[in-house]
Parts: C-alpha cells; sequence; structure tokens
C-alpha cells in the first residue's frame, strides 16, 4: 500500500488528457461517419451521445472521477494505479481493429489475428487485473480474496466494480463478434458499436 513510484503520480496528467482528446477524437470522428451531419451542435452532440454513450460515459467517469481520486490519493496504493494503468496495453489491438475495418480488411489474416490479440490483452489487462489486484493485496497479508474485499474500504471495493462491469460487457461484445465472424456471418450495426 507504501510502495511509492513517481510515474504513478505523474502518469495521470498524461492518462487525463489522453481520455478528454479521445473524446472530442472520437466526436470528430462520428461526425465525419455521417451521411448528412445535424445543423446544429446540440442535434450533432445529441447524435454521438446516442452512438457511442459507454464509451463516453466511460471517459467522462475517468476525467471527472477516476483522475481526481489519482491525484488526491495521499502516495497511497501506487501498485493499484499501476494496474489501474495497465488496462490501457489493450489500446492498440482495439484502436487497430477499427483502422482494419475502415481499411476495408475485415476478411483479412490481419483483422483476425489482431481481433483474437484484442480480446486477450482486454481479458487480461481489463478484466482478470482485478482478481489478482486483490490476489496480489491478499498474498501481502496472508488473506484470500474474499478476506480483502472485507478488509479494503468499501469505496474501493466500488470503485473497482464500477470500473469492471463496462469491461466485462465490452470484452463479451467482442466474443459474440468474434463468434459471428467464425462463423462466417457478416456484423451488423450493433455489432460495430464497439468499435
Amino acid at each position: 500500500m507504501r510502495a511509492a513510484h513517481s510515474l504513478a503520480s505523474g502518469y495521470v496528467w498524461i492518462g487525463g488528457s489522453y481520455f478528454i482528446y479521445d473524446t472530442i477524437a472520437m466526436y470528430k470522428v462520428h461526425l465525419a461517419s455521417l451521411a448528412e451531419a445535424p445543423k446544429c451542435l446540440a442535434g450533432r452532440v445529441n447524435s454521438y451521445l446516442r452512438r457511442r454513450t459507454l464509451l463516453v460515459l466511460h471517459h467522462v467517469v475517468v476525467v471527472t472521477v477516476l483522475m481526481p481520486v489519482l491525484i488526491y490519493r495521499n502516495g497511497i496504493g501506487d501498485f493499484f494505479v499501476g494496474c489501474f494503468y495497465c488496462v490501457e496495453l489493450s489500446g492498440p489491438f482495439t484502436n487497430m481493429r477499427v483502422v482494419l475495418s475502415r481499411l476495408g480488411l475485415k476478411a483479412s489474416r490481419w483483422y483476425t489475428v489482431n481481433g483474437i490479440l484484442m480480446i486477450i490483452t482486454f481479458a487480461l489487462c481489463r478484466v482478470a487485473i482485478f482478481p489478482y489486484m486483490y490476489f496480489a493485496y491478499g498474498a501481502q497479508y496472508g488473506l484470500d480474496i474474499f478476506q480483502v474485499m472485507k478488509k479494503i474500504p468499501l469505496h474501493c471495493n466500488l470503485g473497482s466494480l464500477l470500473v469492471l462491469l463496462p469491461q466485462i460487457h465490452w470484452l463479451r461484445l467482442m466474443v459474440l463478434g468474434a463468434f459471428k465472424i467464425s462463423r462466417g456471418a457478416t456484423l451488423t450495426e450493433a455489432d460495430e458499436k464497439i468499435d
């Protein structure tokens, strides 16, 4: 809990800036993908929010809730902060999926290999990381995972759960999409929502 690393606190500013940039970039990409964008700003923003509700909500929560927590945590829990940063290791594969899709390479071997790597890294870095954090904490004190959940503050458990639930949802969508592709089915508009 008290082990410290300078990157744990400093990187939060880079990560927070990235989420703000990414929200704006996704908005611009969304507008470019529309056949005819609404004329008023409110209509364009509403269209974007309807199409990317979970992703925008995720980005807003990271910037407005998690970023302040990481800044004002009194230097405690750098190990856990580092684990939370690891969730972004799946990012290159999720981004490459969109690039390959937009280049019309969904039927390529590159798309398939990237999809497999995306699911593996997403599962490990965004889902399995949570039980690992509890296990590692418990190993330090000779506790099992359930004892760890009782020992750490409730807000830590709730925060982890709130971050984990959307990850499980997105992983489920990825796995379902992979099954559809492996059966030779084409992806529908609903499947593309994880782009």
